[in-house]
C-alpha cells in the first residue's frame, strides 16, 4: 500500500488516569502508525500509580507528557486540544489499541474530500486480556450517521480523527455532559460538519466487565446525561411525530409528566397536537408485558424505542 505524503501534522491526544496496566500498549500502537507526522499529547489526569514512569520510559521524541490535578476526563480532553499544534486531532483512550494504518486511512479520507470534518471507523471490542469479544460496524455515510445521531452515539470517540478548528469553533467538549460529552459534541457539529465512518476495523476498544462503566451508579449517570443531551439538541431539527413520541417516553415516560411540558421544554413548533397525542395514547395502550418491562428500565427502554422507530421506517 502506498504511503501518502505526511505533510499534515496530526495531534494524537491520549488522556489517562491510573492507566499503568494498559498505557504502554496504547502509546506503542500510535508510535507504530504508518502515518508518522504525529505529536503524541498525553494528558495524565492526576494518576498516582506508575503511569508517569511508564510513559517517560518510552523512547519517542514525539511524546509530550503533561500531568495535571485530577479534573476529569473532559477537562483533560480540552486541555489536550489547547496544546495541539496540528490542524487534525485524533483521540485515543489509554486502554485502547489503534491498528497500524488507522491514522493513515483516516487522513486519506479527510484529505480526499475537503468537506469531511470527522472520520471514525468500525471497532473490535476486546476484554482485559485482549481477546476479541465481538465487532461493531457503524453507519458509513454522512446522511445515515446524522440520522442515527438523533437517537444514539454512533461515532467511536476513541480513535476518531477530526479537524481541530471545527471542534474549537463549537466550544470544544462541555464538561457538564461527562462521559457522553463526545455525543453532545457530535450533535452540535452535525449541522455544519460532514461525518464519515470508514468500513474497516481500525481500533481495539477495551471493555472492562467489572469496571466502573458497568456499575449501577454509572449507568444512571450516563442515562441522565443522555436525556439532557437529547433534550438540548432535539430542537436543532424539526422532529417527526414518532421521534417526538419516542423522546417524550425517554424523558418523561416513567414520571407521568405531560406531553405539553415536553413541547414547551424543547420549543417544538408547527406540530399537530391531535396527531401527536394520538400516537402517544396508542403507543401506551398497545403495550404487552414485555413492553412494560422495557418501558420501566431506562437503558433498555432507549434501545427498545430506537429499534421500534427503525421498524416503522
Amino acid at each position: 500500500m502506498k504511503i501518502i505524503m505526511h505533510s499534515e501534522l496530526v495531534s494524537v491526544i491520549i488522556t489517562t488516569f491510573n492507566g499503568e496496566k494498559f498505557i504502554r500498549e496504547s502509546v506503542e500502537s500510535i508510535i507504530s502508525q504508518t502515518y508518522t507526522n504525529l505529536e503524541i499529547i498525553i494528558i495524565d489526569d492526576g494518576s498516582n500509580d506508575g503511569t508517569a514512569d511508564i510513559i517517560k520510559s518510552i523512547p519517542d521524541k514525539r511524546i509530550k507528557y503533561f500531568w495535571t490535578e485530577n479534573n476529569g476526563h473532559v477537562a483533560a480532553l480540552n486541555y489536550g486540544l489547547s496544546l495541539a499544534n496540528g490542524d487534525y486531532v485524533s483521540i485515543l483512550d489509554h486502554d485502547d489499541i489503534a491498528m497500524p494504518q488507522k491514522i493513515e486511512k483516516q487522513m486519506k479520507a479527510i484529505l480526499f474530500d475537503s468537506d469531511i470534518s470527522i472520520v471514525s471507523h468500525n471497532i473490535f471490542v476486546i476484554n482485559e486480556i485482549g481477546k476479541t469479544l465481538y465487532e461493531i460496524k457503524l453507519p458509513k455515510e454522512d446522511e445515515e450517521i446524522k440520522k442515527e445521531l438523533r437517537f444514539q452515539n454512533i461515532i467511536s470517540h476513541s480513535g476518531v480523527l477530526y479537524k481541530k478548528k471545527i471542534v474549537l469553533d463549537a466550544g470544544g467538549y462541555r464538561e457538564k455532559y461527562g462521559k457522553i460529552a463526545d455525543y453532545d459534541l457530535w450533535l452540535r457539529l452535525r449541522l455544519n460538519a460532514k461525518f464519515l465512518n470508514l468500513d474497516e476495523m481500525l481500533l481495539k476498544y477495551r471493555k472492562h466487565i467489572n469496571g466502573q462503566s458497568f456499575s449501577i451508579k454509572s449507568i444512571k449517570e450516563i442515562n441522565t446525561s443522555i436525556i439532557k443531551v437529547l433534550e438540548e439538541n432535539i430542537s436543532y431539527t424539526e422532529p417527526s411525530f414518532d421521534e417526538l413520541n419516542i423522546f417524550w417516553q425517554i424523558r418523561y415516560g416513567e414520571k407521568g409528566i405531560s406531553f405539553w411540558k415536553l413541547c414547551k421544554s424543547i420549543k417544538v413548533r408547527n406540530y399537530r397536537l391531535k396527531k401527536a397525542i394520538k400516537i402517544i395514547i396508542l403507543n401506551i395502550v398497545s403495550r404487552d408485558i414485555k413492553d412494560y418491562y422495557y418501558f420501566f428500565n431506562p437503558v433498555l427502554r432507549i434501545k427498545y424505542l430506537i429499534t421500534s422507530l427503525k421498524r416503522k421506517k
